[in-house]
């Protein structure tokens, strides 16, 4: 974690400040890109002065520590360089997996209970299991991503990001914040599930990438402090996606500009498309529930024996000079030319999700209208549906 961090951070569910108490840092192995601290130095605990001392700070990572809230009762362990700012319906998988940290420095973190219902947390947590398990094992980055980058980016003039602050909403291993990292000034990019260490390890090359662990419901920043958001595949995995949208909405600034990909109802396919997802929804109705070891081979022999067949036709069709194969022949437009790992990965996040929700054009369009958006816009190439908006 950088230092520059810290200004921009709040307690989850009070919203206080915080400040640092560092255990552990190391020198960065890459010291360029950063970006500097602008109102508060949460290493020298007071305004930034001098470029001498943000040029420390950017050779510099937390790689354990404590953020510590403003009235002292509420503590955020760092752990492998990566702040977990989450309720404390939570902090159990982080003391599970992690029991000796507490031993090691000798320190008591606790945070203060969410907001939500029992029942709402539990199927969160069963979703973040499932995405931890998921992203630690698609953990590489690929060739397609660059692809992929530009596909859901589309909607999005890159060139004018320079100098923005960007939020990587449900980050996964950190596909999108590594793409995005070289065109803007600084990217934040969060996940309630362990996807985070991957992610962690995926963009420490790249100077301005801070990476949180926290929960789309109860974001531990400052309010208006982000000038983009993008939430690529998350909110369709919610208990309550529009909360989550809504959530969001809160750190923008004044002008701010917001790009989702949520999962779309076939609304824009043939009937046939919709029958056959009605066979799979029976599938992922045992598969959801189940543990990997049986979800995973089920779901890479619904990719060898579906998946690549249809692709694989498609494509047979294509070079016999029909016309429209993408409209008519399920899974070939989003995959043709794709690489087996990426079609592996994404039968995996079909079937194995706990929560998967669809939804038309003309919701989504209410939900960037009723949260006060402006100038939205629709893509009209695949994953369906991107759509992108402004604060107004």
């Amino acid at each position: 974690m950088r230092y520059s961090l810290v200004e921009l951070l709040r307690t989850p569910i009070t919203g206080q400040p915080l400040h640092l108490e560092v255990f552990a840092t190391r020198t960065c192995k890459n010291a360029e890109g950063w970006a500097r601290c602008r109102h508060y130095c949460s290493r020298l605990n007071c305004p930034p002065f001098s470029q001498d001392s943000c040029r420390i700070c950017g050779q510099e990572e937390v790689i354990e520590g404590r953020l510590i809230s403003e009235d002292g009762r509420e503590q955020y362990p760092i752990i492998e360089g990566i702040p977990r700012l989450l309720p404390q319906e939570y902090m159990g998988e982080i003391w599970k997996r992690y029991p000796l940290w507490l031993k090691r420095y000798g320190t008591a973190c606790h945070s203060v209970q969410s907001r939500f219902s029992n029942g709402d947390i539990k199927v969160q947590r069963q979703t973040a299991q499932k995405f931890s398990r998921e992203w630690q094992t698609f953990d590489k980055m690929l060739h397609d991503f660059d692809g992929v980058f530009r596909q859901y980016f589309d909607l999005v003039d890159l060139d004018l990001l320079g100098d923005k602050t960007v939020l990587d909403a449900g980050c996964g291993m950190g596909r999108w914040a590594f793409h995005i990292a070289p065109k803007t000034n600084r990217v934040i990019a969060f996940d309630l599930s362990f996807a985070v260490e991957p992610a962690y390890s995926n963009c420490y090359g790249q100077g301005n990438v801070q990476v949180i662990q926290a929960d789309i419901f109860h974001l531990p920043l400052q309010s208006r402090c982000v000038d983009f958001i993008y939430s690529l595949g998350v909110l369709h995995h919610l208990t309550d996606p529009y909360g989550g949208f809504l959530s969001l909405r809160r750190l923008l600034s004044r002008g701010g500009k917001l790009l989702t990909y949520v999962y779309y109802n076939l609304e824009n396919r043939p009937t046939y498309f919709r029958t056959m997802k009605k066979a799979v929804d029976l599938l992922r109705q045992f598969t959801a529930h189940s543990p990997a070891s049986l979800s995973y081979p089920i779901a890479f022999v619904v990719a060898f024996w579906i998946y690549l067949p249809l692709i694989w036709f498609g494509g047979l069709l294509r070079g016999m000079g029909l016309t429209n194969v993408d409209h008519k022949i399920p899974l070939y437009q989003t995959y043709k030319g794709k690489s087996l790992h990426l079609i592996l990965n994404d039968a995996v996040d079909r079937l194995t999700a706990p929560i998967e929700k669809r939804y038309s054009r003309e919701e989504i369009a209410r939900w960037f209208s009723g949260a006060g958006f402006c100038n939205v816009r629709f893509s009209n190439s695949p994953p369906y549906w991107k759509s992108y908006g402004k604060q107004c």
